[in-house]
Formats: structure tokens, sequence, C-alpha cells
């Protein structure tokens, strides 16, 4: 290591620091005189960051210059940033150079993608020239295997395990002190959710099958993950990050859930459709929906990097539309001549209704909007059995209509301007019977609020003990 050092100034040393400590935050290993050129070090990626040599930085923390805040890295934390989940997923094993790309190509694919998207009206970009010529993905997705569409069934087995992921609204913050200690959210919170979504998940399907003996899991992504840049001032100005920054860091989140699901249940068929939040323009317009919209890049790059994962290629498919929503059929029995359960996926913002003030809530419009699209998709000749949604943030289950909640719980806009009920974050679960239909519900609780009692300076946000913590359901 050299003897000397360059002069830095008071304002780039707390640069230094700042950038080695958020490497360290996004999954990297603090320093030690061992790790000092590893690939997952934090001095390697802080000195690529910045363009400086490891050894630099080596030598500012060894005089004490720049302090580490090795609190921040947790080895067994699954939920790391993208380039973490590349490293760990095996892709960069050898060579400086191959690490360096590896980890750089999906953010820079993001930022590329967002001045591409900008220009879509201009260059008359459609969703399928985003699919094919950037991601070499085919134009035509997979389609649902045999295994789900006609299941075979073992003895004991309810059906097939089917979810619904939606409303995540990920960057977006719920300050408790706003909302009484009811209810808190930022990116950290939904990390936390997430993986209690994806242990609950496989927990109430072994209560159900504890061989777990399914032939695979419907993944439904109904929109609204991201919160959003431009489309509300509040929301603008309240962001925990950018988009950009929280597509990167979900899309490691989202990976590692796919996974563990995929692990449980031998494979998972993923149908995604976007939502309103996730856009790309100031309002919502009608023609390049997909196209102008992040969470149909989201989507694409999850198939792309499942479909290069020689662990999960097979295991972890995909279905994403060019339109609003995706008809699939699930249960089909030729020997029982029984033509299985059709659904019609979407987000729920395009219903052709809104509404829902008073007593009844979101139900009137849900209700008229469902009858609205069953309307028009049967005119198609596209009829179907259930519409399965989001956007409302409100579990139901109603006659056709199943409709999800929320990660990120009740917020300021639904308790203060809205005036919902509170109710704690959930999103849905359920079987498809073989011959029959939707089957055995569950509300998979993500968190337990806690309702504090009188008025309190600092009241706390989430019970530290959960007295009936085995499963998180709520029939």
């Amino acid at each position: 290591m050299p003897s000397t050092q360059p002069s830095f100034s008071k304002a780039q040393i707390v640069f230094i620091e700042n950038a080695l400590n958020r490497s360290i935050a996004d999954g990297f290993e603090p320093y030690h005189q061992t790790n000092l050129d590893a690939a997952n070090a934090a001095t390697t990626e802080t000195a690529r960051r910045l363009g400086l040599r490891p050894e630099l930085i080596a030598q500012l923390i060894n005089k004490e210059r720049i302090r580490q805040n090795e609190e921040a890295f947790n080895a067994k934390d699954p939920h790391h940033e993208l380039r973490r989940v590349w490293l760990d997923a095996g892709f960069e094993t050898t060579g400086d150079k191959q690490v360096r790309h590896k980890l750089l190509v999906m953010s820079d694919e993001i930022k590329k993608l967002k001045k591409f998207l900008q220009n879509a009206d201009r260059d008359e970009i459609s969703a399928e020239t985003v699919r094919t010529e950037i991601y070499g993905l085919k134009a035509t997705p997979a389609q649902i295997p045999e295994k789900l569409f006609m299941p075979k069934l073992s003895k004991g087995v309810p059906g097939i395990p089917m979810i619904n992921a939606s409303d995540w609204h990920y960057a977006e913050v719920v300050d408790p002190a706003e909302m009484g200690g009811y209810n808190a959210f930022n990116m950290d919170i939904a990390d936390k959710r997430i993986e209690t979504f994806a242990k609950r998940v496989i927990e109430a399907a072994k209560y159900y099958n504890p061989k777990m003996n399914y032939p695979g899991l419907i993944a439904c992504f109904s929109g609204d993950l991201f919160s959003g840049d431009g489309l509300h001032p509040e929301i603008t100005q309240t962001n925990e990050a950018q988009i950009i920054d929280a597509f990167a860091r979900l899309q490691g989140r989202t990976i590692w859930f796919l996974r563990q699901l995929a692990d449980a249940f031998s494979m998972v068929y993923v149908y995604g459709v976007v939502g309103n939040h996730g856009r790309t323009t100031p309002k919502p317009q009608s023609k390049l929906i997909t196209a102008t919209n992040y969470e149909y890049l989201f989507y694409n790059q999850l198939e792309l990097f499942f479909a290069n994962d020689p662990h999960y290629s097979k295991k972890v498919l995909f279905n994403i539309p060019r339109e609003v929503g995706v008809h699939f059929t699930v249960g089909a029995d030729a020997k029982a001549n029984h033509p299985g359960h059709r659904y019609y996926l979407m987000h729920g913002d395009r219903m052709g209704a809104k509404g829902g003030r008073g007593v009844i809530g979101m139900i009137g419009p849900i209700v008229r909007g469902a009858h609205n699209v069953q309307r028009i998709e049967a005119k198609r000749g596209r009829p179907f059995d259930t519409l399965v949604i989001g956007h409302f943030h409100d579990y139901n289950i109603l006659p056709g209509v199943l409709v999800n909640g929320t990660l990120k719980g009740i917020d300021e806009y639904a308790l203060h301007t809205l005036g919902a009920t509170p109710k704690p974050p959930s999103q849905a679960f359920w079987f498809n019977h073989k011959q029959l239909m939707p089957v055995i519900h569950q509300q998979i609780i993500l968190d337990e609020p806690v309702i504090p009692q009188g008025n309190t300076a600092s009241p706390p946000v989430f019970s530290s003990k959960k007295k009936n913590a085995s499963l998180g359901l709520a029939a």
C-alpha cells in the first residue's frame, strides 16, 4: 500500500465517507485488511463509484479520517441493492472488469430506458419494441404451464395456490406522527413486509397441505408497486427516493421474493399488469399505457433476470401483457369436461366507475366498475368468471371480484381526506379449486399496528410481541 496519500479537502472527506457508508448500506462488506480488493468489499465498490483506488479509501479509514458505519451491514439480510443480488446469484465470480460491468448493467439500463420512455410519443415506441429490441425477449409470453392450467392434484391438495401482489407503493413515506402512531411506512418497513408476505404465504400453504406437493403457484402482480414521481406534489415532496433508486432496490427485493416462492412451490407463474402510479406521464393517458409505465419495464427486467438464471429459468415464468389487463384460465379438467375458472387481472383504476364515499365506501364503485368491465369484455368475446384487482387498498371478497389490500397500509390521504377505516397492511392469498372456483381465501396480514391509548408524546408504531404470530392470517 502506498505510503503517500493525496490531500483531500474537508468537503471531499465527507463526500467519500458518505459514499463508503452508502456502499455498506447497499450490502457491500465493511473494510478490513483481508478484503480490500474483494468484489463484494465496500472499498472496491466505493472506489468504483468515485473513480478512486481502493487503497486510498483504506488509508483514510486506517488514519481515522473517515469512519465506517458497520452496523448498516447485515450479512444475513437477503434484501440488498440489485447489484448485490447479481453477486449473490453467482453471475460475477471472476475478473474485475466483468464484475464492474455486470454490477452496473441493470442500473444503467434503467437510466437508459427512462430517457427512452420520455421520448415514447415522439418516436412511436411500442411496448413490444421495449420487450423485443431492448430486452431480447420473445414478443409472445410463455403460456401458462399445463400443470397449472390443467392440474393433476394429489389427494388433500385444495387447489392451485394464488396470490395478488399489488399497491406496494415503494418509496412512499407514511409518517407515524401524522397517523397518531397507527401506521408507519418507508422502504425499510416495505422490505420487512415483503419478507413477511413470502413467509406467511408459505406457512399458509403448508397449513392446508403439509407435504407442499403443489404443482406451482400463480402470482398476480396487479400494479402500483411504486409510489411514483411527479404524480402529486405531496408525494414528490415526501418520497424517500426517486423512482430510479426505488426501481433498483425493489427489483432486488422482488427477485428474493420470487425465489422464496419458487423454492417452496417448485415453480411460480407471474402475471404482471401496470397500475397508475408507475406511469411516466403527469396524467393517465389512453395510448402507450404500458410503454410509458415503469412497471412494464420492471416486469420485463425481472423476466430477463430469471431467464438468465440457470437455477430459476424454468421455475419462474412470466406473462406480461401489452394491455391494461390479462385473461387466464386455471383448473381445467378435460375428463370432467370442466373448462376451468376464467380470471381477468387488472389494476382497477380503469373500470369506468369512481366515487366511494359514505357508508358503502369503495364497494359501490367496485361493483359498478366490475359490471362495466364484465360487459365490455363479453362484447369483445372475452368473458370471465372472476375479476382480480388492486387499486382500492381495501381487501374484499365480492361476488365475482377479488380486491387486494395494500402493502403500505392506511396513509394520510386515506385517513384524513377519504375518511377510510384504518386497516392493517395486507395482501391476498387463495386457492383455485380444480373443478369449482376460488376457495379458502386468506388475507395475509403483514403487520399488526398498535392503537395508542390516550395522548402520548412518542406512541409505539408496532407491537414488539405478537400474540398470534403463527400464520398472520385473517379469514
